[in-house]
């Protein structure tokens, strides 16, 4: 009995059985080729932000370099200094009372036209 139902199972069924594992193998192709496809678009993904990241650290590498090779802002620290000075009225005036200062000052004098003064950076006082 097994083998009359079996022939006829068999036959009936053999092409959808078919069909449904050639649908199978064709779902499977296809999870196959959109994964991948989202490694591809991942990678490129990676790969532009990569360039993106290379490109702003190469950006911020010369903007370092352009800032450290700029002068400096000699306006903005004029302003600070004289503010400064503003803040503490008569400071240095005893530079300008010595009489080396004072002759170099009047251009009628024979004195030489350079006036060196020297001091370390921040020491307040100089020598003439």
């Amino acid at each position: 009995m097994f083998d009359i139902t079996w022939s006829t199972f068999r036959t009936r069924f053999s092409e959808p059985m078919n069909s449904l594992k050639r649908h199978t193998k064709l779902l499977e192709e296809y999870t196959r080729l959109t994964t991948l496809e989202r490694i591809s678009a991942l990678s490129d993904d990676q790969a532009q932000a990569l360039k993106l990241q290379t490109l702003e650290a190469r950006r911020q590498q010369r903007d370092r370099v352009r800032s450290w090779l700029l002068p400096e802002d000699m306006v903005a620290d004029q302003e600070h200094y004289t503010a400064t000075r503003r803040a503490y009225p008569g400071t240095g005036d005893w530079v300008l009372r010595r009489n080396l200062v004072m002759d170099w000052l009047d251009h009628s004098s024979s004195v030489n036209p350079i006036l060196w003064l020297t001091s370390i950076p921040g020491a307040g006082m100089c020598h003439v």
